[in-house]
């Protein structure tokens, strides 16, 4: 890791300073919480209709200055231009507001079954909303995702009138028992229970209120942004860390429903189930599933048939073992609402005690009988079949994209393998290639041969460094730490890849320190991004070498644009960001400077041109004569002018 900046730093210190607030904001609250739960949800209720409140006031301060404008009008019986600006910028402030009021929650997406499908399923569901005291949903949903989901959406926005959706996924009601289904499908139903749902829903509202306002006034050119502004930095924050505590109070109030309709055990094992299935799943069915995009276009047919046993099948006890032990020996924080394993096992009283052995043994026990084939009977091949052609039909597209990708990684492959006498760029790349498309049998020689003749290329060693650490082999930590230190582009990428390798060997320890080096990189990254869309007379400005083709083809669409009067390109060199960065610099038609608005839409006429590449920023400085005067004197920066 480079060393920081004193700007980085500070960005580090800030960044820290703010999550300590928050987890003792949250702390905070949780005293209240459990001291007096009445007093914490009337809090809640006045934070969030201060919210409101604000939003109502600001409203009604506009719609008076929209009505006195047109009354001045009509009055003065003159179409003043202030007054008119005056009333169109409250109006299209106002209807920002309304529209951010209407908070719209999408309902989930999934399959639509009906009672036809699974008469079971619909009857257990039923059972299990009138056991809780909770609304039966509107709609069931399936999708092919290890998943299960509640939403409660208000059609009439802060009015209500509540419509719910139960999402559930295939692969969770193929791979578990219907007890264990019952226990999840309830723990959902826990979050519509009662006043519980519903002011959990509302709560979610009011941030979401302010998320899309904040969105609409920037979408509208950020016209009337400085009147919530500072509202917004203030109460955001502070209402996240508030109702923090109600959403994870929510998670153990659900618990308790899935154990008190399938029994503590179940709902246990349930939780215990899920922190293994995702790794069985992948393994047994999508990545097989997903190898078959390099030798078809076409999702395959059929395949969604061998979900139920790829499923069914024997689970590794020693590997069963590792992952929760490792889920155990995972802490409650304050990065997400959900509590650890270890917290909601105690709370249903069924903490496992000594050894994890006999407890893994029970669960690696290939399910018997599942959820699903009890809950769909004989519909259940159907609605497999109605499942895997919906998926096929999203991911068709991109199935094809990425089967084309494969084939010319494929060609460029047989190219790279033709050549007698290649580069070391060419030799890397086959290397390269022949891992990513034939596997480590074939990629890993060929890799090793790179490194040991090209040390100093840090694309080998990476690959290399990332077998040896899925095989869990320690020689790779140092080996992937040693291409971070050559190549800054590969230290995210690294850091992952030495993230899960701690965390599946138990080194939380070690997972701290590359989380620390997580932050100093993105506060590094942070300021460079920042310096990225700036332009100041300091910066190291020089010539982008453009090609003869490049100036033709710039100038070309520079010509299109009627109000451009004059271009440069030029290329900088900011510290953090690896990539060639260009900047192009445009200035307006001489009558068109006294006019802001006008300037900025050029800037964005310019900006969604095809230039020189994602990364290029578009600027047009204020003091157009100085620039003009300073980029003049730089050789080969000006591409343009109209008046040549």
């Amino acid at each position: 890791m480079p060393p920081l900046s004193a700007n980085a730093q500070e960005e580090v210190k800030r960044y820290k300073q703010q999550q300590a607030w928050f987890e003792g904001r949250v702390r905070h609250y949780e005293q209240i919480a459990e001291a007096n739960p009445a007093a914490y949800r009337m809090r809640v209720r006045l934070f969030g209709w201060l919210g409101y409140g604000y939003i109502l006031s600001i409203l009604l301060v506009l719609v008076a200055v929209v009505a006195f404008t047109i009354f001045a009008i009509v009055e003065l019986q003159s179409g003043n231009s202030v007054l008119i600006r005056l009333a169109i910028f409250s109006g299209i402030i106002a209807v920002a507001i309304v529209k951010s009021l209407w908070v719209k929650i999408e309902a989930p997406e999934g399959l639509v079954l009906s009672r036809q499908d699974a008469p079971r399923l619909f009857d257990e569901v039923e059972k299990i909303a009138t056991k809780l005291g909770a609304p039966i949903p509107k709609e069931i949903r399936l999708d092919e995702r290890l998943n299960a989901a509640a939403a409660q959406r208000p059609r009439l926005g802060i009015f209500g009138l509540y419509e719910n959706t139960l999402l559930l996924g295939m692969p969770l009601l193929l791979g578990l028992t219907p007890d264990e289904a019952r226990s999840v499908i309830a723990h959902e139903f826990g979050h519509f229970s009662g006043q519980h749902g519903k002011f959990g829903a509302w709560a979610y509202r009011v941030n979401a209120t302010w998320i899309q306002l904040r969105d609409n006034l920037y979408a509208t050119g950020g016209r009337g942004a400085w009147l919530f502004i500072g509202f917004i930095r203030w109460f955001s924050p502070r209402f996240a860390a508030l109702t923090f505590v109600l959403r994870r109070r929510h998670e153990y109030d659900a618990d308790a429903s899935a154990a008190d309709v399938a029994g503590a055990k179940s709902a246990a094992h349930a939780l215990m189930r899920l922190e293994f299935l995702s790794k069985k799943l992948d393994e047994a069915f999508w990545d097989p599933y997903y190898k078959q995009v390099a030798d078809t276009p076409l999702p395959p047919d059929q395949a969604f048939a061998a979900m139920p046993s790829a499923l069914a099948g024997s689970y590794n006890l020693q590997e069963i073992t590792k992952l929760l032990t490792l889920s155990l020996n995972e802490k409650t924080g304050y990065s997400d609402t959900h509590p650890c394993l270890t917290d909601r096992l105690s709370a249903l009283h069924q903490l496992p005690k000594g050894d994890l052995e006999g407890l893994s043994e029970e669960l690696s026990a290939p399910v018997q009988t599942s959820a699903a084939q009890i809950f769909f009977g004989p519909t259940l091949n159907g609605v497999l079949e109605r499942l895997e052609t919906r998926h096929k039909s999203r991911i068709r597209e991109k199935w094809a994209t990425e089967n084309r990708r494969l084939s010319s990684l494929k060609q460029q492959l047989a190219n790279l393998e033709s050549v007698v006498y290649p580069t070391e760029e060419q030799e890397i790349n086959r290397a390269v290639l022949t891992y990513r498309i034939n596997g480590q049998e074939d990629g890993e020689p060929l890799l090793r041969a790179a490194i040991d003749k090209y040390p100093n290329n840090g694309a080998p060693k990476f690959y290399v460094a990332e077998m040896l650490l899925e095989r869990g082999d320690e020689a790779g930590v140092p080996l992937i730490q040693e291409v971070m230190r050559q190549d800054r582009s590969l230290a995210n990428e690294g850091r992952q890849l030495l993230a899960n390798y701690y965390y599946l060997h138990g080194q939380a320890e070690k997972i701290e320190v590359l989380k620390e080096e997580a932050i100093l990189s993105q506060a590094n990254a942070a300021l460079a991004e920042r310096a990225n869309r700036s332009l100041t007379f300091a910066d190291p400005i020089r010539s982008a070498d453009l090609t003869p083709e490049q100036i033709h083809e710039l100038k070309t669409i520079f010509t299109g644009i009627p109000s451009l009067g004059v271009a440069y390109v030029i290329k900088r060199f900011i510290p953090g960001i690896e990539r060639d960065n260009y900047a192009v610099i445009v200035f307006p038609k001489w009558k068109l400077i006294e006019a802001n608005d006008r300037k900025q839409k050029l800037v964005h006429e310019v900006a969604r041109r095809p230039l020189l590449g994602a990364g290029t920023m578009i600027f047009s400085p204020s003091e157009k004569r100085k620039w003009m005067k300073y980029l003049d004197t730089i050789p080969g920066v000006k591409v343009y002018d109209a008046k040549a």
